[in-house]
């Protein structure tokens, strides 16, 4: 991750194993970084995983990225969210 960057994109590819949840993911991600990484950051998640995740799932990424010091965290739409 750019430490000079305001946004970032967090691209997340391949699906879950079996068993691993949307906060495993999320648990995972301040783990590589650590808890203040995307601090006052913008943070947009990006790849093919975010489309598998349940909406449940997808709402609990942006929360656990407050604990990221992420300002904000973004998962873009798709059908499942805007049905067409």
């Amino acid at each position: 991750m750019d430490s000079s960057a305001r946004a970032v994109r967090l691209t997340v590819t391949g699906a879950l194993r079996g068993g691993v949840t949307a906060k495993d993911l999320a648990l995972h991600i301040i783990g590589r970084w650590g808890a203040d990484g995307a601090a006052y950051r913008s943070l947009e998640f990006a790849g093919d995983t975010i489309g598998t995740l349940s909406l449940d799932e997808r709402a609990v990424i942006p929360n656990m990225m407050a604990e990221f010091g992420a300002m904000n965290a973004y998962l873009p739409p798709d059908d499942a969210v805007l049905p067409t």
